[in-house]
């Protein structure tokens, strides 16, 4: 009987799920002080990384799915430009680390220091392109259509740009649909919060008229 026990806790002990502690021996980079302070600190490395089921582990490994927990994120996500450009196969789409940077370092979105914070959320948003400063989408009433996507683009100082050059960009990473009638180049007007103000926007553009080739389209 004895023996049997001893064998009994030797197998509940070896199906124990690895420990961050276990982890940190390999993964040195991670600071396990400053995670645990962390958005995602008081999760197990074994609840995001749900295929390592004992160390050593295989090298490569599935990508987290943060849909597990961020189910309403996720949806919303799915039905973006950056999701769609996902599914379509653009594997330089934005995903979730992209905006919110690394997972083991992730604040939460109320947090003044999250990279996206209203106040920082342009910055984040225009970092995709190295010209862009702040970048703003806003729908106007169009000849043709009810309403279609004007882009705003706030250059970043001394640069210049064609709106060719931004719609080249576009290409491919959006839906056709999404893709943005027009461009202009123009200061991106903040609220009290650092967040771009549309409603200034939309005041600014009210009775914008489309180029006409593309208010033909």
């Amino acid at each position: 009987m004895r023996w049997l026990l001893a064998g009994c806790l030797a197998m509940s002990l070896a199906a124990a799920p690895p420990q961050a502690k276990d982890c940190i021996e390999c993964h040195d980079t991670v600071n396990l002080e400053r995670f645990h302070a962390r958005s995602h600190g008081g999760l197990a490395c074994v609840d995001c990384h749900t295929a390592i089921k004992a160390i050593p582990h295989d090298e490569k490994l599935p990508q987290v799915q943060c849909g597990r927990c961020h189910t309403h994120e996720a949806e919303d996500y799915a039905q973006s430009a950056h999701g769609v450009a996902r599914r379509k196969g653009n594997d330089r789409a934005p995903w979730c680390t992209t905006c919110h940077g690394p997972a083991h370092d992730i604040v939460s979105t109320r947090d003044s220091g999250s990279r996206v914070a209203h106040k920082h959320m342009a910055a984040t948003c225009g970092t995709c392109h190295p010209k862009a400063f702040l970048a703003a989408v806003v729908g106007l009433p169009h000849p043709k259509w009810d309403a279609r996507p004007l882009l705003i683009i706030q250059l970043k100082p001394g640069e210049t740009a064609t709106k060719e050059e931004f719609l080249n960009f576009l290409d491919g990473k959006i839906a056709k649909w999404w893709m943005p009638n027009d461009v202009v180049f123009d200061t991106i007007p903040l609220g009290a919060t650092g967040k771009i103000d549309k409603k200034l926007i939309r005041q600014r553009y009210e009775g914008y008229h489309w180029p006409e080739t593309l208010a033909a389209e």
